[in-house]
């Protein structure tokens, strides 16, 4: 029997799992509405997750985190792409971020304190640019890159 892959997107807005649904036949991915603070999928039910640009987003970043390995079986991995810590403020009033970027010492020590083991926080190399709506600033910020292991259950 072959063995296929299943993903489970989660958006806290239907309209965005609608724009998915239409771009990606249903039948591949199990959308489900839900927080990133509280995740609708049961403990240790997948093998990876993956955020992208998310944690600014949210309002308690940390817990987020933890929620992302409560739902990692033994041996999986979480990763985490995000803003740098940054000064943007227009990024905040326009973009609806709620925090200005994060400091990589504050994933690691998140990733550390959900129980993942081999954390690794560095530069993915590329920069997010926007532009403020109003035409008076514009923003670089460098993207991290972050990840971490749930422990096997035979690791001591």
């Amino acid at each position: 029997m072959r063995r296929g892959v299943e993903v489970i997107a989660v958006d806290e807005s239907e309209r965005m799992l609608d724009e998915l649904r239409r771009r990606i036949p249903v039948s591949v991915v199990d959308c489900r509405v839900g927080r990133a603070e509280r995740i609708p999928i049961d403990d240790g039910a997948v093998d990876y997750v993956f955020a992208n640009m998310l944690l600014h987003h949210v309002g308690e970043p940390s817990r987020a985190v933890r929620e992302m390995a409560r739902v990692l079986r033994p041996g999986g991995v979480v990763v985490i792409t995000d803003l740098d810590r940054h000064e943007f403020e227009f990024l905040r009033t326009e973009q609806q971020d709620r925090w200005k970027g994060f400091e990589r010492e504050s994933l690691s020590g998140w990733l550390l304190g959900a129980g993942l083991t081999s954390v690794v926080v560095e530069s993915l190399g590329e920069d997010c640019c926007s532009k403020s709506s109003k035409g008076d600033a514009e923003a670089t910020v460098s993207i991290f890159i972050a990840s971490g292991r749930k422990p096997d259950r035979f690791t001591k």
